[in-house]
């Protein structure tokens, strides 16, 4: 069997696989997709399954997948069910885009010495044509806001300080 995918293993293209069934009619072939979670504590890593795809023979990787190795589990199955080995192959960690490196990088320095406005829109679950109301979030390297965008008003204000977050109402 072969894997198709971005060849500097980023994370912005599919992966693939391609392989040829011997061994009878092919039935339902079950195909996993498992990602790698490290405990940090030097213990083994475990993986769980990644999300179920309408093609099992191909996964999107997304931001989250980055420096994680990817295992991809094939089992034959015949037409009349009964099952061949389970051959697997490990993809090493994906990798994040240089180009996305650099924009997020340019992105926190701006972050830092600028600070970020948000504009977020509240809206019922059951009616997302709703909108309920807007905040406006503020963002600096001390304070974060939360404001009432229809009414410009501060609902809350929260200090950032040495690596904690210390919430205060004004």
């Amino acid at each position: 069997w072969k894997i198709e995918m971005n060849p500097q293993q980023e994370y912005l293209d599919p992966i693939v696989t391609h392989f040829s069934y011997a061994g009878g009619e092919e039935g339902q072939t079950e195909v996993r997709w498992l990602q790698e979670i490290d405990a940090g504590d030097g213990s083994a890593p475990t993986w769980t399954a990644l999300l179920e795809t309408d093609d099992t023979k191909m996964f999107q990787p997304i931001v989250d997948d980055c420096n994680r190795r990817i295992k991809i589990m094939v089992t034959p199955v015949r037409d009349d069910r009964v099952r061949g080995p389970t051959y697997q192959y490990l993809i090493e960690p994906l990798q994040m885009p240089a180009q996305l490196q650099q924009e997020v990088a340019q992105c926190t320095v701006e972050f830092r010495s600028r600070g970020a406005s948000f504009l977020l829109a509240h809206v019922d679950p059951k009616n997302t044509d709703k909108v309920l109301g807007r905040k406006r979030l503020l963002c600096d390297a001390s304070h974060l806001e939360v404001h009432d965008a229809d009414r410009n008003t501060v609902i809350s204000r929260t200090r950032i300080e040495a690596g904690y977050v210390q919430a205060y109402a004004e």
